[in-house]
């Protein structure tokens, strides 16, 4: 899993479709528990519909500014602080 993140198998199925699976119960469930919650899924929901973890943007980002740690610290600072 740490080296091929959601391409990693579990079994028959890749992690990442187990995680687009799991993503779909939780907003089945939630969506009859609490709907008005369901937004707080859509961080999750976008991770597992993209197939890209926050690691995968990190190391993407770590090698487009190869070396240079305030570039870096800029690409990977929120939106709002820049």
């Amino acid at each position: 899993m740490p080296r091929s993140g959601f391409a990693a198998r579990a079994g028959a199925h890749t992690v990442g479709e187990l995680a687009r699976q799991l993503v779909a119960i939780a907003r089945d469930g939630l969506g009859r528990v609490a709907p008005a919650s369901l937004p707080l899924l859509a961080p999750v929901d976008a991770i597992a519909a993209a197939g890209r973890t926050q690691a995968d943007i990190i190391v993407e980002l770590w090698q487009q500014h190869a070396g240079d740690r305030q570039a870096l610290i800029r690409a990977l600072a929120h939106p709002g602080l820049a």
